[in-house]
């Protein structure tokens, strides 16, 4: 009889696992591991048994209950995973105490180590070998987020200046490996981060010649005042938007409150007075985005507002009670409101996905590679569609953040779909998922358009009512919503 031997077949070192293609184990069937791998076996949907480097060894050796079944064979390499790059750029510091706000950058490579195969295998599936380039398209951002992060707070607040950021290179890879090391990513994947190293941190150029020009010029160039109050104007809003959170937290507890209208006149007289000394002549400017804001906040509060005055007590303005007790389309509005900004919320601080400039966002090439393995139950792809003309599949084209030199894209807008893939729901709930947050805006946004489709969408307050119910136990149950 003409004997089979499976082994692996690439010798890249970039190849981290190889599968076989299926086989019946039965005498003929053998397998040849190198040195530098190790071979599992998989029968019945699972691994049966682990085999070291050797020649042309029979599977049936391995027990007689085997024989006739079919399986197939993954083939690890166990030398070292090559070291994966990592690197981020235009990170905002602003070091108050020593007045100086720049942008940094930073490079390097991490290493790990597969201590769990089978988890890997479990993560990815067979339908292609997993190579180092794939293990980093799904980690790297991890690594970009905790980087970035660590790399904006570290030097802020402290007596470490722009030009002294060099010396810190070995604190801060202590700090970014400790980080990394802890993450459950690379866990759940079977790795282990065994090193990092940081190649460079690298400040602007162009604040650095401000700073400079500012510590040699007695007087702030214009340049330098204008960017000052544009800065101040930031400080303005963001303290406009705490008193905001306080005033809606206070609502939503039910608590009795000052004339809150009355207080954001006060705020709004106060912030005028410091835009009039910090602004001078561009005071007319800020003074209207200023208006636009409050406008905007006081008619998200308006129906807060009628709840607290109307409905029962402050414990129970909950977006459960909301939803159970509006009378018409418009009533839902605060429930969805508490829903939309509690679980964009986790989506940034309890999931860390990548969040800059207001925009969820993530590199393309990693979007790429997910589009290619992101499939519904029924094989469907969720990040792609048929093109009828072409006879092929093509990527879904989210909105371009960044582009290279060559043109190519380099970051993405992250659709809705993929924060939930991000936060741990498989394609099906995702989707699902990504269906509500469609309606939330529509809901939340009741322009004329909105209108009509919620008219088609939903037959009555009724049904709205239960598909928002549904909504809600859905994103709690999967730890997205958690106000309540």
């Amino acid at each position: 009889m003409k004997k089979t031997v499976l082994e692996p077949l690439i010798s890249d070192e970039s190849v981290i696992v190889q599968f076989s293609g299926d086989a019946l184990i039965d005498k003929t069937l053998s397998v040849t591991v190198p040195d530098g791998y190790a071979a599992f076996v998989f029968a019945d949907e699972k691994v049966q048994f682990r085999i070291q480097p050797c020649a042309e060894k029979k599977l049936s050796a391995y027990g007689k209950e085997l024989n006739g079944k079919k399986c197939f064979v993954a083939f690890v390499r166990t030398k070292p995973v090559p070291p994966l790059a990592w690197g981020f750029g235009n990170i905002q510091v602003n070091n108050e105490r020593l007045k100086e706000a720049y942008r940094v950058g930073a490079n390097g490579s991490y290493a790990v180590e597969l201590v769990q195969p089978p988890k890997l295998i479990a993560q990815f599936g067979r339908e292609d070998n997993i190579t180092a380039e794939k293990l980093r398209a799904r980690t790297v951002s991890v690594v970009k987020n905790i980087g970035t992060a660590l790399l904006g707070t570290y030097f802020a607040g402290t007596d470490i200046s722009v030009f002294e950021i060099a010396s810190c290179t070995a604190e801060l890879r202590a700090k970014f490996l400790a980080a990394l090391q802890g993450e459950p990513i690379f866990a759940d994947l079977g790795f282990a981060v065994k090193n990092l190293t940081v190649d460079g941190i690298h400040v602007n150029e162009e604040d650095l010649a401000l700073i400079r020009s500012r510590i040699n010029a007695p007087e702030q160039s214009r340049k330098q005042t204008a960017e000052a109050q544009e800065k101040f104007a930031e400080d303005i809003l963001r303290r406009l938007d705490e008193k905001f959170e306080r005033l809606r937290a206070q609502m939503e507890r039910g608590n009795d409150s000052p004339d809150w209208e009355r207080e954001m006149q006060r705020m709004r007289e106060k912030l005028t007075a410091d835009l009039s000394e910090q602004l001078g002549g561009r005071l007319q400017e800020m003074q209207d985005i200023l208006a636009d804001s409050l406008d905007e906040r006081l008619q998200e509060l308006m129906p807060l507002k009628e709840l607290a005055k109307n409905g029962p007590g402050g414990e129970n303005i909950t977006a459960k009670n909301i939803i159970a007790g509006a009378r018409d389309g418009e009533e839902f509005v605060p429930a969805v409101a508490m829903l939309y900004t509690n679980i964009e919320e986790n989506l940034i601080k309890k999931f860390r996905l990548r969040h800059e400039r207001e925009k969820f966002v993530m590199d393309y090439e990693e979007y790429e590679e997910l589009s290619k393995t992101a499939r519904l139950a029924d094989g469907r792809y969720l990040l792609r569609r048929y093109d009828k003309r072409t006879g092929r599949y093509q990527i879904i084209m989210p909105r371009v953040v960044e582009e290279g030199e060559n043109g190519k894209p380099e970051v993405v807008e992250m659709l809705p779909v993929v924060r939930f893939l991000k936060a741990g729901l498989n394609t099906e709930q995702a989707l699902r998922a990504n269906g509500y947050w469609t309606a939330f805006n529509k809901i939340r946004h009741r322009s004329e358009e909105n209108s009509r489709y919620l008219q088609g969408r939903f037959a009555g307050v009724e049904e709205e009512r239960a598909y928002l119910q549904a909504a809600l136990q859905f994103f709690t149950e999967y730890g997205l919503y958690t106000k309540e």
